[in-house]
């Protein structure tokens, strides 16, 4: 878990959240058999757990997927998308989001690259639909890849 204050900058959460996914891509390695449709949509069942104030808790994929508390906000379900393109060898980048532009950038999901395509993954909520923004973005950085 990090505080607020040991997080630089949103670049660095992004360099973080590919250090996790590349470092426990093996927590998603039983999923990596199932389409990328299947894999959202059971992403999108696990709960939405927002971080405690003033704390940027980012996790590895096993507790947003089956620790003691399943769950997590968008970056911790960021960082199980990640996971599952290294499994499947898909290069994959975070795109941190505002909805305006003189707002901070307040969400991140994942692009996927798969066949030459980049396909938008959020599972944030249980209601989004696969390859659709929750929203539109008035601002978007890339904050983090993965090529292989």
């Amino acid at each position: 878990m990090l505080r607020k204050g040991q997080v630089k900058n949103v670049r660095h959460t992004g360099a973080l959240m590919v250090r996790l996914a590349s470092r426990y891509h093996s927590d998603v390695a039983p999923f990596a058999g199932m389409t990328p449709t299947d894999f959202y949509d059971k992403l999108k069942r696990i709960p939405y757990n927002r971080d405690p104030t003033a704390t940027e808790f980012l996790q590895r994929p096993y507790f947003t997927l089956c620790g003691n508390r399943p769950g997590g906000d968008c970056d911790d379900k960021a960082i199980v998308a990640g996971a599952w393109s290294i499994c499947n060898g898909y290069p994959f980048r975070y795109v941190a989001m505002g909805r305006y532009k003189d707002k901070p950038l307040h969400h991140v999901a994942t692009d996927i690259c798969m066949n030459g395509q980049w396909v938008h993954f959020d599972p944030t909520y249980s209601d989004q639909v696969f390859n659709k923004y929750l929203f539109r973005p008035e601002r978007s950085m890339v904050i983090g890849a993965w090529n292989g």
